[in-house]
């Protein structure tokens, strides 16, 4: 077979525009496959890798016969056929002829891939009789008996196939060599169309799972986001005391370190999820109902409670030890707690300090022993408390 490749390659010419060869074989070859390239170093180019190198198509055909060394020669998907009888040789026959005289002849970009090959749609013009659409690997053909005599318009969509997909601002060419075919002179002519490209802008990101300085790939997450059409990443990251398990392992996630930023730029983020085998502590909660304090200062609340007294949970209230007081603008001050919920009840005992030492703590009173004209009419809640001082 290598011997009779090595003629064919002979008959063909600089000046040919569109060479294809086609080779049927009944049986295995006794002298080898023809390879693309030389053994040895540097991998050349052989006469055979070169014809495809320059565009030159290749089409198998096994006759009662089938080796995937014999598909391995034909210039991939589509291009290799196989027939159990003469009748079903015809046929295959006929096919590649279709595919060869195509008057448009697509190929697709080596970066995309169709979406639906069943949704190709072709416009013809009125003055254009109506032709045949078909689809060889990456190829998209057309061609009409009656030849072109008005316009074509195909149109269908491509995705970024998953070993192109990178991060950054990159443009993509949507397809590879589209050509108007013709024969005149009784030679085979083609006219090339314009390449239309398409500009990506896209951010990765990559989520990385370690455990005692070693790397657990099968956690890890990838992530490729076109950001002309969505802004936000998708994949879940897990938080700091989360438990993740790996087969029968349990981790903890110790740590987790910086996350992509809101507004995404075309670039490739990596966050790292540090694990450990220990089970973290669980952190206190404020499970107390929220005290609410006024303090009044000659009968006048004001919003600035904190310069005149201090709030602190009691030393001996030990049933738990959070303690957080915020002031709002209405001068009211609420104090958060916990409690244990097995030994203790929803409730904290308060010292209060008087820090101004002009004034002189005069009570405190629960609200309900107020008239409504000394309550803050702006306050959003009411007080549990009023601490009262003067002068």
């Amino acid at each position: 077979m290598s011997a009779g490749v090595n003629m064919a390659l002979g008959q063909f010419s600089d000046d040919d525009t569109n060479k294809v060869m086609i080779i049927v074989a009944d049986g295995d070859s006794d002298d080898g496959y023809p390879a693309d390239h030389q053994r040895g170093p540097g991998q050349r180019l052989t006469d055979f890798g070169q014809f495809k190198e320059d565009g030159g198509k290749v089409y198998t055909v096994g006759f009662t016969f089938s080796n995937s060394d014999f598909d391995d020669i034909s210039s991939g998907n589509g291009y290799s056929f196989t027939a159990t009888d003469a009748e079903q040789l015809e046929l295959r026959m006929e096919q590649i002829s279709e595919n060869i005289k195509g008057l448009i002849s697509d190929p697709l970009g080596e970066d995309v891939e169709l979406v639906d090959r069943n949704d190709i749609l072709v416009d013809e013009s009125e003055d254009q009789d109506e032709g045949t659409l078909w689809v060889t690997g990456d190829t998209i053909n057309w061609t009409s008996g009656e030849g072109l005599s008005g316009t074509v318009t195909l149109t269908y969509d491509v995705a970024l196939k998953e070993s192109a997909k990178e991060a950054g601002t990159y443009t993509v060419p949507l397809n590879d060599g589209a050509t108007l075919n013709y024969i005149h002179d009784d030679r085979f002519h083609s006219i090339p169309f314009p390449e239309p490209e398409a500009t990506v802008r896209a951010a990765t990101l990559d989520v990385k799972y370690r455990n005692d300085d070693r790397e657990i790939s099968s956690l890890a997450d990838h992530e490729w986001l076109n950001l002309d059409i969505n802004q936000e990443f998708t994949t879940e990251i897990p938080e700091v005391g989360d438990e993740i398990s790996v087969g029968n392992k349990t981790y903890y996630v110790q740590s987790v370190s910086e996350l992509p930023p809101s507004d995404l730029e075309p670039e490739a983020y990596t966050v790292t999820v540090t694990l450990t085998d220990e089970e973290p502590n669980p952190e206190p909660e404020y499970n107390g109902t929220a005290v609410t304090v006024q303090v009044y200062v000659d009968g006048v609340p004001v919003t600035n409670p904190l310069d005149y007294v201090s709030l602190d949970r009691n030393t001996e209230d030990t049933t738990r030890d959070l303690w957080e007081e915020t002031v709002g603008q209405n001068g009211i001050i609420t104090c958060d707690f916990n409690f244990n919920t097995n030994k203790g009840h929803d409730c904290v005992d308060i010292d209060v300090k008087v820090t101004d030492n002009g004034y002189v703590l005069q009570g405190i009173s629960p609200t309900s022993s107020l008239t409504e004209a000394a309550a803050p009419r702006t306050s959003m809640m009411k007080p549990a408390a009023h601490i009262l001082l003067t002068m």
